[in-house]
Order: C-alpha cells, then sequence, then structure tokens
C-alpha cells in the first residue's frame, strides 16, 4: 500500500499502517487524480491507485493507471506505470491517439495490433460466415 507525499505530494510513499493508509485514501480523492478529460466520446481518466498492481512482479511497483471510457461507461483501454511524471506522460499519450484517430475502428487498430485487419469473413469448422450482408440481404431488413 502507498500514500502520496513529497514536495508536491507526488512522490509515492510506503505505508504500512492498514487504517492510515485507508484514512488517507478516503480523504485524498482529489489528491490521487493525475488528471481526467472528456476526448469526443471517451472519457480518459489517470489516477493513483495506492496499491501495487505488478503482482508478483520484482520490478518497480505499478500505482498509477489510465483508463478510457466510453462516455456510456465502457472501459475501453488501460494502462498502467510507476510514477506520476510517466502517468502524466501516459495521459497525454493516450489523448493524443484518441484525437488523431478519425473513428473508433482506428483507436482499436491502434490499440489491439492483432485486429488492423478488419475481415470480410471468418471460416469457422468449414463453415464461411459473412461479415458484412449482401446487398439483398440488406434490403430486406430494411
Amino acid at each position: 500500500m502507498y500514500t502520496l507525499g513529497g514536495p508536491e505530494g507526488r512522490t509515492p510513499i510506503p505505508s504500512f499502517d492498514n487504517m492510515a493508509w485507508d484514512k488517507w485514501m478516503g480523504r485524498s480523492f482529489k489528491q490521487r487524480i493525475v488528471a481526467q478529460e472528456d476526448v469526443g466520446d471517451f472519457w480518459v481518466s489517470t489516477v493513483f491507485l495506492g496499491t501495487n498492481c505488478a503482482w508478483g512482479d520484482n520490478g518497480p511497483p505499478i500505482l498509477f493507471e489510465t483508463m478510457v471510457f466510453v462516455k456510456k461507461g465502457e472501459s475501453v483501454r488501460q494502462e498502467r506505470c510507476s510514477t506520476w511524471k510517466e502517468a502524466e506522460v501516459q495521459h497525454r499519450k493516450m489523448v493524443a491517439e484518441i484525437r488523431s484517430s478519425r473513428t473508433p475502428w482506428e483507436l482499436r487498430a491502434l490499440w489491439e495490433p492483432q485486429v488492423l485487419r478488419k475481415p470480410k469473413s471468418y471460416r469457422a469448422a468449414g463453415t464461411v460466415l459473412i461479415h458484412e450482408a449482401s446487398r439483398a440481404q440488406r434490403k430486406l431488413l430494411e
């Protein structure tokens, strides 16, 4: 468990007292926000978590998280890092990626390299499933 301290209140400090940590987390909500902003149809939020999310890793503690949400509430991207400065950079990078993309599909392709090619069809158990309906099928659905 960690709190924030130091001259600017942005330095993670290990906490060994559960009660003190719990009280600090309860009263420091605004202090834990690195950045939050609306970007088009998305909400980008970067915060100090207070707990190490590097489960079993011997590296530096992972204490900050940037999440991107569709404004309806669904999270679509998450990244974590160790320091306040890294969190600021991570937040700006994510905002820039959203602003530079024209469509949600472009964002998904950027964030998930395995979906770079939008398939026209899928092959499953020898059966071809058509991804996009033919013109005739679309007219029937209208």
